[in-house]
């Protein structure tokens, strides 16, 4: 932990009025550079926001990478991912490999898939 002095506040007032330096012990500072902040806020003023009032702003943080492939099912995939999460479905399924079948199934569904779950349900109840 460093220690700062820092010059007491009377010798300050004193140095800038001209006058004579008061007897006073300056007060010393310890920092260092890690630790911990406690911010407390105090809102100066209160009103209820309506959802429809508010608008989304953009999130700027840096996601994890689940998240950054992950995507809401309201998007669309493109057609090519479609096929290819499909195929990756029927070849685990008539191999027989249920287990990863269903795990290409959930990552169809986190990418946004439509036909996937229609595609594995055909596969396992014929």
């Amino acid at each position: 932990m460093a220690k700062l002095p820092f010059p007491h506040p009377e010798r300050i007032r004193a140095e800038e009025l001209g006058m004579a330096r008061p007897m006073v012990t300056d007060p010393v500072i310890q920092h260092s550079n890690f630790g911990s902040l406690e911010l407390a806020l105090k809102p100066l003023s209160l009103r209820a926001y309506r959802v429809d009032e508010v608008k989304a702003k953009p999130v700027v943080a840096e996601k994890a990478p689940q998240e950054v492939a992950a995507k809401t099912t309201t998007e669309s995939m493109m057609a090519e991912s479609e096929v290819f999460y499909n195929q990756k479905i029927t070849q685990a399924v008539e191999s027989g490999d249920i287990a990863l079948a269903l795990k290409w199934l959930e990552e169809a569904k986190r990418a946004g898939s439509k036909s996937a779950e229609a595609t594995f349900i055909n596969l396992v109840s014929q």
